[in-house]
């Protein structure tokens, strides 16, 4: 992902400036996480979504991709129980992935339909 950063950071800010494509709703909560061989949740406080908050949060979730270091491998499997407690415990939720593609995503809930596309 390392050679990917300027335009992962590119195409989540520019997802974010766009409302996730309309999705986004005054008052939904946006979290971010990063993986690696482990989970990195919580590292970037939660924001409360608003039209007049779209920018500042897009260059805020920017200046934190910006920041990661890149390493080590992926291991999506990470990331799964963390999703499945939040899953479990919302009534409504969406989840952008943002990967290289190089590697399949485990699981039967997804991972097929995603590693097929």
């Amino acid at each position: 992902m390392r050679r990917r950063a300027g335009s992962v950071q590119d195409a989540v800010q520019s997802l974010l400036r766009s409302d996730l494509n309309g999705e986004l709703r005054e008052g939904d909560t946006l979290g971010l996480w990063t993986f690696n061989e482990e989970l990195y949740a919580g590292q970037f406080p939660l924001q409360s979504w608003s039209p007049e908050s779209r920018e500042a949060v897009a260059l805020a979730v920017g200046a934190f991709l910006k920041k990661q270091r890149y390493e080590k491998q992926t291991r999506f499997e990470s990331v799964l129980s963390g999703l499945d407690r939040v899953i479990n415990s919302s009534a409504s939720l969406t989840v952008v992935l943002v990967s290289a593609g190089e590697r399949e995503i485990p699981g039967d809930l997804f991972g097929r339909e995603i590693n097929a596309t």
